[in-house]
């Protein structure tokens, strides 16, 4: 994945979703997100995992709106 995820065509496996899913929904992963204020983590981070289920379907188009 790592060597194919630069290329513009390139999608994400259901596979890559579904974990993403499982690790956020995680306890400890949890705990560390309301503590990341104590390191770096990207603004849209929150946004993004909260909406995997969406994002991750076939027929998703992005848009400047905010849900």
């Amino acid at each position: 994945m790592l060597t194919t995820a630069h290329q513009i065509d390139f999608d994400y496996p259901a596979e890559f979703f579904q974990n993403a899913q499982i690790l956020w929904n995680d306890a400890g992963v949890q705990e560390c997100f309301h503590r990341s204020n104590e390191y770096q983590l990207v603004d849209c981070a929150k946004y993004f995992l909260d909406t995997i289920s969406e994002i991750s379907k076939p027929n998703y188009v992005p848009s400047d709106q905010v849900s």
